[in-house]
């Protein structure tokens, strides 16, 4: 007969072992790597958004859901984020959400097309779920532009690829004055 305290050591262990599965499934322990190119163009059918940037994924489906039912091509699912969290409150966020295709496409509101165009830019990739990736792609994107004296120039695109890789695009410039970074902040 078991013991009342293997019991519980064989619960601890097999408690462990799902955390460890969960976490692993969810990429928490998968490597960001990081790379500098051009990248682009892309034509993205999108609804803007203004809120929330984890919400932006409500609108992709919506995206994709129209795509299929008009039977029109699509890519890779992908968003476009104009504002920095960090900066801007919550509900004036601005970013829009959809679906890249290779046609142009007659649209109703609230679905509109663009074309991104080619840009210079830091890509950082990563295989995690979608809420996971943003907090470990972003602060190496941050750490490689800072230590390369790179300035954020624009809107950031995140690619929704197949198998769970996430791709973030964000176009760069180099500072033109190296004692002050956007928004006033000081090195």
């Amino acid at each position: 007969m078991i013991s009342r305290k293997k019991k519980y050591y064989y619960l601890i262990s097999l408690l462990l072992l799902f955390i460890l599965l969960v976490a692993f499934n969810l990429g928490v322990f998968n490597k960001v790597s990081i790379s500098q190119g051009t990248r682009g163009p892309y034509s993205i059918i999108y609804i803007p958004h203004q809120g929330a940037y984890h919400l932006i994924k409500e609108k992709v489906h919506l995206v994709g859901k129209m795509l299929d039912e008009q039977k029109i091509s699509k890519i890779n699912p992908g968003a476009l984020f104009y504002d920095d969290p960090r900066d801007v409150p919550i509900e004036k966020l601005r970013s829009e959400g959809g679906y890249f295709v290779e046609q142009e496409v007659n649209l109703h509101h609230p679905f509109d097309q663009k074309t991104i165009p080619q840009r210079k830019v830091i890509v950082g990739t990563t295989k995690a779920h979608s809420f996971l990736a943003p907090f470990k792609i972003y602060p190496k994107v941050v750490e490689f532009m800072k230590r390369h004296q790179l300035q954020h120039a624009g809107p950031v695109l995140e690619k929704y690829l197949p198998k769970g890789i996430i791709e973030v695009e964000v176009p760069y410039s180099m500072y033109h004055d190296e004692n002050n970074w956007p928004s006033g902040k000081q090195k």
